[in-house]
């Protein structure tokens, strides 16, 4: 992979490092591979409210517009989007032995609306989703009544094409 040079002075993110050891768990490359490799994510949400296996593909014509940090994703519409927000780590600054990206997301299709933050006024625990070896809270918009049981996983589908 290539060092993109950024103002952090990380020169491997396009955003500042955090130090946050719990989450600094992965080697700079396979943190680095999260953000610069993959082209589209597919997400699964199962329990009582279940969204079937859904594929977003980035809207970037190449990787080279990832430096922008742009987190838009196809296919996108009303009732069908999904957004990607990466937070960058390093377990310390002094010893940069160790990185980590954690994935915040958010989705909604057909009417159901899960992200990884709550926060939101309606936004209930329900559950987790894993990423890459690591598993997260779960959240779901709801406005009334008992939060549903729900688990989702946000995998790699397809990489870009880098040359030899």
């Amino acid at each position: 992979m290539a060092k993109v040079l950024h103002a952090s002075a990380s020169g491997y993110f396009p955003g500042c490092l955090v130090e946050n050891a719990d989450i600094a768990n992965q080697s700079l490359v396979d943190a680095m591979a999260i953000y610069w490799k993959v082209k589209s994510w597919t997400i699964t949400i199962s329990g009582d409210d279940p969204i079937s296996a859904t594929t977003f593909t980035r809207t970037e014509a190449d990787e080279t517009y990832l430096v922008c940090n742009n987190n838009e994703f196809l296919p996108s519409d009303e009732d069908n989007f999904f957004s990607l927000s990466s937070a960058f780590y390093v377990n310390s600054y002094s010893n940069p032995t160790l990185y980590g990206v954690e994935a915040g997301f958010y989705l909604k299709r057909g009417g159901l609306i899960y992200n990884s933050q709550g926060g939101e006024e309606f936004s209930q625990l329900v559950g987790t989703f894993s990423f890459y070896g690591n598993s997260y809270p779960l959240y779901r918009d709801i406005d009334e009544g008992d939060p549903p049981s729900a688990s989702g996983s946000i995998v790699p589908d397809t990489y870009w094409p880098y040359a030899a």
